[in-house]
């Protein structure tokens, strides 16, 4: 689609919500303005003005999708569903899996938790939402809700207390939930690692839009899943997730366990406290943050954010704007970024990516840049207490240096400078070398 049509159509349709309305709405609205468009520019008006005339024509639009997302909640059922084990099984692929399924009319959005349940998450072969559980022991159940157009799912252990609502305690929020949770460890054996504990696999339709998961100590692995939204949440299980397509926001969390993200999408979302971070992708914003975990980042976005405390990051990118701030971890960065700014206690940062505005600062961590041949930067501030400083400037590239140090040297290789981009390098008692 012609990019300008695409721009406006999706902001209309940004909060609308996917269901077979909207998208036969929005697939309607797309090709009138593409054809409307095409129309205006064969009449000799600029992509420019032709765009602006397309919004104009729009006006009002809003209203209608309102009326048809109201007039959707309203028929929309609520309350208890049935799980339906139809026999005999199916086959897809290589896998056979058992016929126990929901029906997905009307439902866009699909919530499940669980307690030490792994959950994987798979594309569905029919455009139901199944489940099969491995193994099929009887040690758990699971119950579905519906409200409107979300299902709820909750997968109950046989011995697990129940809430007020029917569904087992997940949330392990204070120490009285966390000693529930041992408990049920130790009487099921999955502490000793007497036993692995049920996985739970989701067929996800691409009815589906948005997904919620939620495990206390399982892991959660989704691959080749369609989606709009995505929201995982786990305490000590780790996270790994593919997704296709570009989606509109993304949230990963994990206590102490690990987590991998291959996506791209307008908000990404990743954090931990103890575990390690990796992703690859892109993203309009993504933010990274973990405490004592490495982060790994590989992609392409217009705004980056890491935050780390302990752990280290290594990020090469191809950004607008990198932010990264850290504790004592140590911060690498390749790639290219427009605007760089990257703040460290006592962590080194290490800067070899083609920049155009950079800001440098470390109380105690040493600060190492290196410009590239093929880069034009317009100014670089580089900036600390008691660690040290190293730039490196390649012969041919003019730059204006304005380097100080209080009780720290200076070695500059290149001499001060007149022309070209603005360099100032400041040390309270570290060293400043300029090669």
């Amino acid at each position: 689609m012609n990019e300008y049509v695409e721009k406006i159509v999706s902001a209309l349709f940004e909060n609308a919500g996917d269901s077979d309305e909207i998208r036969l709405l929005r697939e309607e609205i797309s090709n009138n303005c593409l054809e409307h468009f095409n129309d205006l520019c064969a009449q000799g008006m600029s992509p420019e003005a032709a765009a602006v005339e397309i919004k104009e024509s729009l006006k009002g639009m809003e209203d209608v999708i309102a009326e048809l997302q109201a007039a959707k909640k309203a028929t929309a059922p609520s309350g208890a569903l049935q799980l339906s084990p139809n026999t005999p099984p199916i086959k897809t692929a290589d896998v056979e899996l058992e016929r126990l399924e929901l029906e997905t009319e009307g439902i866009s959005q699909l919530s499940i938790e669980a307690s030490d349940q792994d959950l994987d998450f798979l594309p569905s072969p029919d455009g139901k939402i199944r489940l099969r559980l491995e193994p099929d022991d009887g040690t758990v159940s699971i119950n579905a809700l519906r409200s409107g157009d979300t299902v709820k799912l909750e997968v109950v252990s046989a011995n697990a207390e129940q809430s007020g609502e029917g569904f087992a305690s997940v949330s392990f929020a204070g120490m009285h939930r966390l000693e529930v949770y041992l408990k049920r460890l130790l009487r099921s054996g999955a502490f000793f690692g007497m036993r692995e504990g049920v996985k739970v696999t989701v067929y996800v339709p691409r009815s589906i839009s948005a997904l919620q998961a939620k495990t206390a100590s399982g892991d959660i692995h989704a691959e080749r899943v369609e989606l709009l939204s995505a929201a995982f949440a786990t305490v000590s299980g780790d996270i790994k997730a593919e997704f296709p397509g570009r989606m509109r926001q993304c949230a990963l969390e994990s206590r102490s366990g690990d987590i991998g993200l291959c996506a791209f999408g307008d908000r990404i979302g990743i954090s931990t406290t103890s575990g390690d971070l990796i992703f690859s992708g892109g993203a309009a914003v993504l933010e990274a943050k973990s405490v004592s975990g490495d982060i790994k980042i590989n992609g392409e976005f217009d705004t980056c954010l890491t935050e780390l405390r302990s752990g280290d990051a290594e990020l090469h990118v191809n950004a607008a704007k990198v932010k990264s701030t850290s504790v004592s971890g140590d911060v690498s960065i390749a790639g290219r970024v427009h605007e760089l700014a990257c703040r460290s206690s006592s962590g080194d940062i290490e800067v070899s990516a083609g920049v155009e505005q950079c800001s440098l600062a470390s109380t105690s961590g040493d600060i190492t840049l290196k410009v590239n041949s093929t880069d034009q930067p317009e100014a670089l501030s580089l900036d600390s207490v008691s660690g040290d400083i190293d730039l490196s400037i390649p012969e041919g590239i003019a730059a204006r240096l304005d380097l100080s140090s209080t009780s720290g040297g200076i070695q500059n290789a290149r001499g001060r400078g007149e022309n070209g981009f603005s360099v100032k390098a400041h040390s309270v008692s570290g060293d400043i070398t300029v090669h």
